[in-house]
């Protein structure tokens, strides 16, 4: 959720989310690459980006747009700086990363063993560390991953882990109905992306309280 912040305190949350964001569409190239799994939203827009034959970073802000539409009905609190870097800068930074990736490594990096499971292993590890930092940041979310959000919010009462969980499986099946094969990797990410976040959120506020303590 969005904070309204000043000062020191804006500045060391601005640059959690942006350190976030970096690493989340630096991974988000490898993980494309290696083809062993990657997060749903992910999973979903590489195969729809394939189908329209635009960009992935196109193919997400286009996404992103549709469920902004929602957000900014229904919760309008969860949009911030942080919504709008999302939406712009992982899907771009991605399809940089990957032309870079063209231009300085072979090909078979990404498909041979075992450096194709290297990279896999590192670059989930890195990618949940980043989403962690994002999401902890709270400059807002993603339109994506503000949905089970306000699913959850009122008189329902829902369970924000299981409805997460039957969200990111939701994306997954689309990706699969346009094509994508998913893998283990799919559901490392789907079990991990929310203890990690809250591991990294504790984390952090125990640094903040001891600055502010020191």
């Amino acid at each position: 959720m969005q904070l309204r912040l000043d000062g020191r305190a804006a500045r060391s949350h601005f640059a959690i989310m942006m350190a976030g964001i970096f690493l989340m569409g630096f991974t988000v190239s490898l993980l494309i690459n290696v083809d062993l799994g990657m997060d749903s939203f992910t999973f979903f827009n590489v195969q729809l980006s394939r189908i329209l034959g635009i960009s992935y970073g196109t193919c997400t802000l286009m996404v992103h747009a549709v469920f902004l539409l929602f957000v900014l009905w229904k919760g309008r609190d969860l949009i911030g700086l942080g919504t709008l870097a999302n939406m712009f800068l992982i899907g771009y930074l991605s399809d940089f990363f990957r032309w870079v990736w063209r231009k300085t490594l072979p090909a078979d990096v990404f498909t041979r063993m075992p450096s194709r499971a290297v990279i896999f292993a590192l670059a989930l590890a890195v990618f949940l560390f980043g989403c962690g930092l994002y999401m902890n940041g709270r400059m807002g979310v993603a339109p994506f991953d503000a949905i089970p959000i306000m699913l959850c919010r009122g008189r329902h009462h829902l369970p924000f882990a299981a409805v997460r969980m039957i969200y990111d499986f939701l994306a997954i099946f689309l990706g699969c109905l346009l094509g994508g094969r998913p893998t283990i990797g799919n559901v490392l990410m789907v079990i991990f992306l929310g203890p990690v976040t809250s591991a990294i959120g504790r984390s952090l506020s125990k640094l903040e309280l001891r600055r502010r303590l020191a």
